[in-house]
Parts: C-alpha cells; sequence; structure tokens
C-alpha cells in the first residue's frame, strides 16, 4: 500500500505573508530561502519527517512546497548509495536573533540536581526561525542521472498513477528524492511573535552533545520553555531521552521533463536561460555567439548587446557541449570564452548570467557571475 508523505515548502514570496497552507503557517518556506544561501538546490524538512529517504518519488508543487510522497520507493542496492559521514554544525536562522548561555542546577533521573546548562533564544521579529544541528552524514544516490534514466519505465509507471504523464513522458513536479541531509540532534524552531524566547535546558555533557559536532557525549536536555507559541520540532523529541537515531533536516530531488532527467530540481522552467548582460554601466557593444548541440545537431546563434541591454539565449532542456564566445567591439579584439559540457546539470538554477563590464577606452571584461 502507498504512504503519503507531506513535507510542506512554500516559494520565496510566502516568505513574509501570513499565508496558512492545510491551516498551519508553512515554516518550511522560510527554512528552504535560508538553507538555498548554502545549499542552493535543498528543499527543508522543517517537521524532521523521519520518512523522507533516497529514492522516495511523488509530487513537489514549487507553487505550494507541498511534497505528496505518494509514490513507491525506487529500488536501489548498496552500490547504487554513497553514504558520507559528517561532522559539523548545521545552523541557519533568521536575523534579529540573539543566544544567551547560563549556568544552572538541573533535575536528573531520580531526582537528583546536577550542574547543567540553560541555552536560550530571543527571536526579535515574529515568523523568525531557527535550525541548529550536529550534521551526521549526507546519503546521495550515486550517478542520479544514469540510475533514473535507466529506470525510465518504472519512473513513469509511477508518474501515471499520480496523473503526472503527458505524450512526451513525465510532467515536471513528478520527483525522487536523490540527497538527504542527516543529523544526529538539534533544533527547528519557529517564533509566532515578535520577541519570542525559547530555552533548553540540560547537563552540561547532555547540552554540549546537543550541539556540538566530534564529541562523545550523549545529547539530550531536562526541560524546555518559552514566552510565546512557537512552533518546534527537536531530536530527541522529549526531556530526558537520548539522541540514538538520525532525523532528515533536508532533502534534494530530481524532475523530469519528458524523458529528460532535472537534477537538483527546485523550480519548474521549460528552456534553459543565458542572459548575455550588458546594463552594468559599460560602452561596449559585446557580440556574442552561442554553439549547442540537440540531438546531433549543432546550433548556432548570434546576438549584439549594447550598454545597457541583456540579450536572452533560450535554450533546449537536452542541450550539450555549450559554447559562448563574446567579443567587445572597439576593444582591440578583447575576446571571452565560456563552456558547458552539460548546462542541465552545471545551472541547477535552469539559468546563468554573464556579466559584462568596461568603459572605453579600457579593458571590457565578462564574467559568468554563477561561477565567481
Amino acid at each position: 500500500m502507498k504512504q503519503k508523505v507531506t513535507v510542506t515548502t512554500a516559494e520565496k514570496d510566502l516568505q513574509n505573508t501570513d499565508v496558512s497552507l492545510n491551516g498551519t503557517y508553512p515554516w518550511n518556506s522560510i527554512y528552504t530561502n535560508l538553507l538555498r544561501s548554502n545549499e542552493f538546490s535543498a528543499w527543508g524538512n522543517w517537521s524532521l519527517n523521519p520518512n523522507i529517504k533516497i529514492g522516495l518519488t511523488g509530487i513537489l508543487n514549487p507553487h505550494t512546497g507541498t511534497f505528496d510522497a505518494t509514490g513507491d520507493t525506487l529500488p536501489l542496492g548498496e552500490e547504487d548509495i554513497e553514504s558520507l559521514t559528517r561532522a559539523d554544525l548545521w545552523k541557519v536562522q533568521s536575523d534579529h536573533m540573539k543566544q544567551t548561555s547560563t549556568n544552572v542546577d538541573v533535575t536528573v533521573a531520580g531526582g537528583e540536581t546536577e550542574a547543567g546548562t540553560k541555552l536560550s533564544w530571543t527571536f526579535g521579529r515574529k515568523r523568525s526561525v531557527l535550525s541548529k544541528f550536529v550534521r551526521s552524514k549526507d546519503v546521495s544516490m550515486l550517478s542520479p542521472i544514469t540510475l533514473l534514466e535507466n529506470n525510465m519505465s518504472w519512473l513513469k509507471e509511477q508518474a501515471d498513477d499520480l496523473g503526472m504523464t503527458n505524450h512526451e513522458g513525465i510532467t515536471q513536479s513528478f520527483c525522487v528524492v536523490t540527497k538527504v541531509y542527516y543529523a544526529s540532534s538539534g533544533l527547528n524552531v519557529g517564533a509566532e511573535s515578535e520577541d519570542t524566547t525559547f530555552s533548553l535546558s540540560g547537563t552540561v555533557e547532555g547540552m554540549t552533545g546537543m550541539f556540538t559536532p566530534s564529541v562523545s557525549a550523549s545529547a539530550g536536555y531536562t526541560s524546555e520553555e518559552y514566552t510565546k507559541t512557537v512552533d518546534k520540532h527537536l531530536c530527541p523529541v522529549g526531556p530526558n531521552a537520548t539522541a540514538s537515531y538520525e532525523v532528515p533536516v533536508g532533502f534534494e530531488v530530481a524532475s523530469f521533463d519528458g524523458t529528460i532527467v532535472m537534477p537538483k530540481w527546485t523550480h519548474k522552467f521549460e528552456k534553459l536561460n543565458l542572459a548575455v548582460d550588458n546594463h552594468y554601466g559599460g560602452t561596449y557593444i559585446a557580440d556574442s555567439t552561442l554553439t549547442y548541440e540537440v540531438d546531433g545537431e549543432v546550433i548556432e546563434e548570434t546576438r549584439s548587446t549594447w550598454g545597457g541591454d541583456t540579450s536572452h539565449y533560450l535554450i533546449p532542456l537536452n542541450a550539450t557541449n555549450l559554447q559562448l564566445k563574446i567579443d567587445f567591439e572597439a576593444s582591440g579584439d578583447v575576446e571571452y570564452h565560456f563552456n558547458w559540457n552539460n548546462p542541465l546539470v552545471q545551472w541547477p538554477s535552469g539559468s546563468r548570467r554573464i556579466k559584462m563590464t568596461g568603459v572605453w577606452p579600457w579593458k571590457p571584461k565578462a564574467i559568468d557571475l554563477e561561477a565567481s
């Protein structure tokens, strides 16, 4: 029987609005946006749903952020999965937050009192979030493009069962989990109101284990308290328990366009977009030539971009061997060359921007912004 797993993530434009998804605020909207400052392709697992795992299939709606994992899990062997041990601090938080630490006496099992630590976080603004974990491992699908292409028939059956196919094949938003970030202890906390305080108290050993990588101390806490309403998800889930398990704090997915695998998928797009951007105050005219291959055919396109303008190349998703040459007129034959063998893999967002600068008679420049 197929099991439904729902993870909620909203797009950036939902970040500061009082919206609700199934009666609850989409905390994943803020969480995912914060994660993507470091992990561009990440989707947050705010509620620490333990069912998120490699190969899980379902529908991920990027507009509401809801992941309905109603499909089956792709059968995988040990040779298809890589597990990378981590020992670092996973921490993202909203602005206007403050952490304090104080020494306290805590009550432990048996009613005895022991010296401990109290950590408190003050959330200065409404809808502020804190995510702080000991990151323990990353589990990834090895060679996901090849693996998913080899299982395309199975994936089409899953997508068809969910109404996610058309005459070309699988439609975008049908997704497969390709990577999961795991943590051994920590917390996600979101403040419903401004000036909210959330605190954890515990033994020195337990609190050290909660948030310090590479220590042998067992993570745990003895009590929690907060001044206003919060949305909280902790590992371990309650006081006086040991974090003897790992929780998924985030994940990545692949989606599909027909039979094309779209790795590290974050949103829908029908074409790759290469922007040759000359609006940064440059005075040179840039003549650009783009060549690429589609199904063995070589395509060539040219543009002339004046100062203050931006030219866009809209490129098929299955294009390979992209080569961009930029010549600056009246520059003494200044040229720049850029190459991308597989842009669908190399451009996770589906777009790339080349920034051009330079005022005559000084030398012009062209910079790949996503590579800098």
